[in-house]
């Protein structure tokens, strides 16, 4: 994302077919609420507050905003603990593992 917002070519091209492609589908992209501050914080440095203010106005309209706080990673907690994985799983692997349990 930030390549596509920095214009970092070659990889800018990458993420604005995906986007594209996003925007004429029924699919949803979601994007964690910190991701966003966190691209925001990053292109406020390389440019300006202007610069990602305008920014994250485009990433909004294409996505949809996930929190993360304590009542969503706090679940996956427990259920990382409950589970006790084997540890050679690595931690993003057990999250998905527990997100899906939470699902079902």
């Amino acid at each position: 994302m930030l390549d596509f917002l920095l214009d970092r070519k070659p990889f800018s091209r990458d993420v604005a077919v995906f986007l594209n492609h996003l925007s004429n589908s029924d699919l949803v992209l979601d994007v964690a609420s910190i991701s966003l501050q966190n691209i925001n914080y990053i292109i406020a440095k390389a440019k300006n507050r202007k610069s990602a203010h305008l920014k994250i106005s485009k990433i909004n309209s294409l996505v949809n905003v996930l929190n993360v706080g304590q009542k969503e990673i706090h679940p996956i907690y427990l259920n990382l603990k409950i589970l006790k994985m084997d540890s050679k799983i690595s931690v993003p692997q057990k999250i998905i593992i527990a997100s899906l349990l939470l699902a079902m």
